[in-house]
């Protein structure tokens, strides 16, 4: 086999495993999990053999893997290729595709050979700087956010694709961000949380109308749990510390990181937040994140735990 062959081979097994609609769908639906159900066959209109078959293929492709949640629910995944794969082939080519006009239009220009090469590439390079990026799977890519409402949607698309681990420091936590990772954490993914101590505090202050009655209804300990720790009723993979925190981190799978942007003139309020995905930033931040958790404590007012771990 040539080199040239050899390069073809893979990418056209990979492109045969989807290149049929159902295939592509199936893989689609696989990004934020996919539960088999006889309504997802039938919206598909194929058969239970040919859904099955799909799965086996995507799955033998390395594109997916298959999972349980606690309750025993079998569902699949992206696995890491299959991540990068869908962000490549599928969100990034449909990116293209609304910019395929465009293209066309360098094309004409080319074949009138009225313009040089150098022109030609200036106008193409500003068609591909303007096209989005801000979920690409690339290595060492950069998105810097100062919208909160789109920072906490590109948090939600990154713990959407989290496969086994989330370390997370925060200074806000808006209950749509708990709630997901409440669900990521029931799929087995472990959490481990380090909630600001103006965050919790703030949070006490909202809950007290409530104090009274969970005071009468349980034990101290158990009110302090419920009232200072909105992850409360926990599991065994969420674990959550109290510290002060110096600004927010987020990070995914040890790979993607996430940093909260300080805003110089009033530290408490959020700027904004630079999103990083890169394996030695992730390892750095690691380090970082376990010297905070180490620090934190449990409840407030409490000193740090002697385990760390």
């Amino acid at each position: 086999m040539t080199a040239s062959q050899q390069l073809v081979s893979s990418p056209w097994h990979l492109f045969s495993v989807i290149s049929h609609k159902e295939s592509l769908e199936i893989f689609a639906m696989a990004k934020g999990g996919l539960k088999i159900t006889p309504s997802v066959i039938d919206k598909l209109n194929i058969s239970p053999k040919a859904y099955y078959r799909i799965l086996k293929q995507l799955k033998g492709a390395g594109l997916v893997e298959k999972k349980k949640d606690k309750a025993g629910v079998i569902m699949y995944f992206h696995t890491t290729f299959g991540s990068i794969v869908y962000q490549k082939n599928i969100v990034e080519t449909n990116q293209y595709m609304q910019n395929l006009q465009k293209m066309q239009m360098i094309d004409t220009l080319r074949q009138a050979e009225k313009f040089s090469e150098a022109e030609i590439l200036k106008l193409s390079q500003e068609i591909m700087d303007n096209i989005p990026s801000a979920t690409s799977n690339g290595v060492n890519n950069v998105d810097i956010i100062m919208s909160l409402d789109k920072v906490i949607k590109k948090l939600l698309e990154l713990i959407d694709c989290c496969k086994n681990e989330i370390l997370i420091s925060t200074r806000i936590c808006p209950e749509i961000v708990i709630n997901r990772l409440l669900e990521k954490s029931k799929l087995g993914v472990k959490v481990k949380v380090i909630a600001d101590l103006d965050l919790v505090e703030e949070y006490l202050k909202s809950q007290e109308k409530f104090v009274d009655v969970l005071n009468k209804e349980n034990p101290i300990k158990e009110r302090q749990c419920v009232v200072a720790n909105p992850w409360y009723p926990g599991n065994n993979n969420v674990r959550r510390r109290i510290a002060d925190i110096p600004f927010g981190v987020i990070i995914l799978d040890n790979f993607e990181v996430g940093i909260e942007l300080v805003n110089s003139n009033n530290v408490k309020e959020f700027y904004g937040g630079i999103f990083i995905r890169d394996e030695k930033m992730a390892i750095a931040m690691n380090e970082f994140y376990q010297q905070l958790w180490e620090k934190a404590s449990e409840n407030v007012g409490v000193s740090p735990p002697a385990d760390s771990t």
